[in-house]
């Protein structure tokens, strides 16, 4: 490592010799904008688990949308057959750089600190999450767990800023 140079009596500092190096400009990051006309819910995906008899596909929409305030239900069901309180449907949100956060287990049981705004039931044949009041702080991953015959089925559904 290079020594600095030593400070001149009345003259400030001495500058080392060799290539001047030319302050860069930096760049700020944009800023994201946060549109507030409409939610949008993106549903990824389906996974089927297990094999044989017991195996059995997830289902659930493709999209739907809602407005800040407003109110929206995310249901999945299986393939064949219908998801009742005997599957314990579980729900779970995921925000970026954050663990998931259980947010329904049991079908419609919120543990300590969840919000009464989520809730779950059972909606004809699926197991069904509704949340009201739609806030920017909902924009999350959202996940579901159902148990069926000795093994859990799962996917993943997104809630994002839409236009």
């Amino acid at each position: 490592m290079k020594a600095l140079p030593p400070l001149m009596a009345l003259g400030g500092i001495k500058r080392p010799e060799g290539p001047t190096i030319q302050p860069r400009r930096l760049r700020r990051p944009r800023p994201r904008s946060v549109p507030t006309m409409a939610w949008t819910v993106l549903l990824i995906g389906l996974l089927a688990v297990g094999s044989g008899v017991d195996s059995q596909t997830v289902i659930q929409e493709p999209a739907m949308s809602v407005s800040p305030g407003g109110t929206v239900t995310l249901t999945c069901a299986f393939s064949s057959g219908s998801v009742t309180t005997s599957n314990y449907p579980s729900w779970f949100q995921q925000t970026p750089g954050q663990p998931p956060r259980q947010l329904i287990y049991s079908t419609n049981n919120r543990p300590t600190g969840v919000p009464s705004r989520f809730s779950g039931a059972i909606s004809g044949n699926k197991a069904a999450l509704t949340r009201s009041g739609a806030q920017s702080k909902d924009e999350a991953d959202y996940y579901y767990v159902l148990w069926f015959s000795n093994c859990f089925h799962h996917d993943r559904c997104r809630w994002e800023n839409g236009t």
